[in-house]
């Protein structure tokens, strides 16, 4: 099937073979109803979307056979939004273009693959299974150039190759960040993963950019990180925060040092008091009769 311009259907689809959607370059698929992947056969089917245009689910995705198994694959250049709640069992694999999660897609378990250059796995919606970025794709929290959470329900793995990195895409946009909140474990142990920041940060604000049960791993390759910040690897989230600059840390430590300055000065003015001498403008200075070593 293929479509061009815009094209909405409504009704729920059934299929009960394996069937490639085609999007042409400047088309928009928008499906509102149930699509049912397997819907009379114990075994597995596959559901493509291919193309350059756009393709929207706003309804649910299954296959509601006993005992079937529903596959999802993503390949083109377009973007495919996933907007409803979808339960389909089987995998998640996305090859090309963009896929957005905007819905909740916890019950839908099976892992999710990101494979290729260039392929966006983004969103503002929850993901339920294991999440793997491969060599040259990435993951962003909203869609690529806004600012938004993705929510992963199971753990997230960098796992990227030597000159073809997987990479997290984080945008900025004043005192608001992408975020990944993922329930399980965040993966960066491959060696060839990297952070990429876009847009300027405020200069004080802290940014979480991601939170997780643990971590295993660090960033390799950092690009665009703001002036005057750095990336703080905890125990439960990953936060982009603000370095003091010199100026700042300099007048705090002499005020530090002022305070204790004061104190000292307040302790040898008693002292002096008791040893018959009187301050002076802050000075102390010594009272001696006039008459003394006359």
């Amino acid at each position: 099937n293929s479509a061009t311009n815009i094209e909405t259907f409504s009704n729920g689809i059934r299929t009960s073979t394996s069937q490639t959607w085609t999007t042409n370059s400047g088309g928009t698929l928008v499906l509102n109803g149930t699509v049912d992947i397997n819907q009379n056969l114990a075994t597995t089917r596959t559901l493509t979307v291919n193309g350059a245009g756009n393709t929207t689910f706003n309804g649910t995705i299954q296959n509601s056979f006993v005992g079937s198994t529903g596959n999802l694959t993503h390949i083109g250049s377009g973007t495919l939004t996933l907007a409803g709640n979808n339960t389909y069992t089987g995998t998640t694999t996305l090859s090309g273009g963009t896929t957005l999660i905007n819905g909740n897609q916890s019950s839908a378990i099976g892992a999710v693959s990101v494979n290729n250059t260039g392929t966006v796995l983004g969103g503002t919606g929850t993901i339920g299974g294991a999440v793997t970025i491969n060599s040259g794709a990435n993951i962003s929290g909203a869609t690529n150039g806004t600012v938004g959470t993705l929510t992963l329900s199971s753990t997230l793995t960098l796992s990227g190759a030597s000159g073809n990195l997987a990479a997290y895409l984080v945008d900025i946009s004043g005192s608001t960040s992408d975020k990944l909140a993922i329930s399980s474990s965040l993966n960066l142990s491959s060696s060839f993963d990297k952070i990429a920041f876009t847009g300027p940060a405020d200069g004080a604000t802290t940014y979480v950019l991601a939170t997780y049960s643990s971590l295993s791993g660090t960033f390799d390759t950092v690009t665009g990180l703001p002036n005057g910040y750095q990336l703080i690897y905890g125990a439960t989230e990953l936060d982009l925060v603000p370095v003091p600059e010199a100026e700042t840390w300099l007048s705090g430590a002499l005020a530090f040092a002022g305070i204790g300055f004061s104190q000292r000065r307040r302790f040898f003015r008693k002292l002096n008091e008791a040893n018959g001498m009187r301050d002076i403008e802050g000075k102390a200075t010594r009272a001696v009769a006039s008459e003394r070593g006359r």
